[in-house]
């Protein structure tokens, strides 16, 4: 009994009260991602259509740029690598709520797959793997 009396009294709060502190909205994260959602409907209204990836980018990744544009004339924009901040990844987050959606409204929901699937193929064809 005096266990729980315990969890209750002291760890209960503490567990609360850190997970409210993790769902306050982080003023930068929220800025950053309204600017990507805005940069994204800007370039739609240009008629460019874009992904913003950031973190590793597998050995397949030049394949996968040249697809995306040959085929569905997609910019692929290499934004930060594995330690991207806050900014870039809440800007790349927002830009791809809004870019992704059109993309696979014009190309099918089955596009990013395709691609990487075509674009594995082709990257072991160009490095004679089997």
């Amino acid at each position: 009994m005096k266990v729980v009396r315990q969890l209750i009294f002291l760890w209960l709060p503490l567990l609360l009260g850190l997970a409210g502190c993790a769902s306050t909205p982080d003023p930068v994260a929220t800025k950053y991602h309204a600017l990507g959602r805005a940069d994204a409907q800007r370039d739609l209204e240009r008629g460019r259509l874009a992904y913003e990836g950031y973190g590793y980018f597998g050995a397949n990744i030049s394949e996968i740029i040249e697809l995306l544009h040959d085929r569905c004339q997609v910019e692929y924009r290499c934004v930060g690598g594995c330690t991207a901040g806050t900014e870039t990844v809440e800007h790349a987050r927002g830009y791809n709520e809004v870019m992704i959606p059109e993309i696979e409204r014009r190309f099918g929901r089955d596009v990013w797959a395709k691609t990487e699937t075509d674009a594995e193929e082709l990257y072991k064809s160009r490095k004679g793997l089997k």
